[in-house]
C-alpha cells in the first residue's frame, strides 16, 4: 500500500513540473514571439503598409455606424434636457415649499 502512494505521490510531482516546464518554455517562446512582432511593427515600411491596408476596413466600420452614432448623441442631448428640466422643476418646489 505504501509503494502504491508513493508511486501515485511521485507521478503527481513529476506531472506538475512538467507542467511548470512546459508553462515555461511556452511563456518564453510567447515572449519571443511578441518581441519580435514588436520589432517589425516599428519598420516604417510595414507601419505605412498596415496604415494603408486598414484604412478601408476603419472608413468602412465608422460609415457603419455614423447613423448610431447620431442616433446616440441625440438621446443624450435629450436626457440632458429633461434632466435640467427636473432640476429646474425640483428647485422651484423647493423654493415654493420653504416660503409657504
Amino acid at each position: 500500500m505504501r509503494n502504491t502512494r508513493s508511486i501515485i505521490i511521485s507521478f503527481v510531482n513529476t506531472r506538475i513540473l512538467l507542467k511548470y516546464s512546459m508553462a515555461k518554455n511556452s511563456n518564453t517562446k510567447n515572449n519571443m514571439i511578441i518581441a519580435e512582432c514588436i520589432e517589425l511593427l516599428k519598420r516604417d515600411d510595414l507601419k505605412y503598409q498596415l496604415k494603408m491596408f486598414l484604412e478601408p476596413i476603419i472608413t468602412m466600420i465608422f460609415n457603419i455606424l455614423n447613423p448610431y452614432i447620431y442616433v446616440l448623441l441625440g438621446v443624450t442631448i435629450i436626457i440632458l434636457i429633461l434632466l435640467i428640466a427636473i432640476l429646474i422643476i425640483v428647485i422651484l418646489n423647493m423654493r415654493n415649499n420653504v416660503s409657504n
